[in-house]
């Protein structure tokens, strides 16, 4: 029983430093870009042992099985970070400096994983599915 507390901690401590990694990337600017994801990739790091520039590098198997064991909704979280970073990373004209269509597809990797994990259908996961899609068309146009 301890070992499972101590397991429900574990994620639920992750899933706060996502949420607040979130709200970092919500912040970013042209003026606070660079220093906004130092902290964004500190934070990961210290969390799932991953950082942007390692997500954009990893192989898909390899990026599932560093996060599988976070849990779906942390596992969601993280794909709506991705999501929101390629918008970002656009607005502030940084998409020179990262692999837009590797977030994307990350992104994109993480939320079929979860459909497959799960039995329940979720309209909020397929929207995010959908606007990670539509940005890699509007980026090959």
């Amino acid at each position: 029983m301890e070992q499972r507390d101590y397991f429900i901690r574990q994620i639920e401590g992750i899933l706060q430093v996502l949420i607040g990694v979130t709200q970092k990337a919500f912040g970013l600017q042209t003026g606070n870009f660079d220093v906004g994801m130092k902290h964004i990739n500190q934070d990961l790091i210290s969390q799932l042992d991953l950082s942007i520039d390692d997500i954009i590098k990893i192989n898909e198997s390899d990026l599932l099985n560093k996060v599988k064991e976070a849990g779906q909704e942390n596992i969601y979280v993280l794909a709506e970070l991705l999501a929101l970073l390629v918008k970002k990373i656009q607005e502030v004209n940084k998409a020179e400096d990262y692999s837009l269509k590797e977030l994307i597809n990350k992104g994109v990797v993480l939320i079929d994983f979860l459909d497959k994990q799960t039995k329940i259908y979720s309209i909020k996961r397929m929207a995010l599915k959908k606007e990670l899609q539509q940005q890699k068309i509007r980026m090959n146009n």
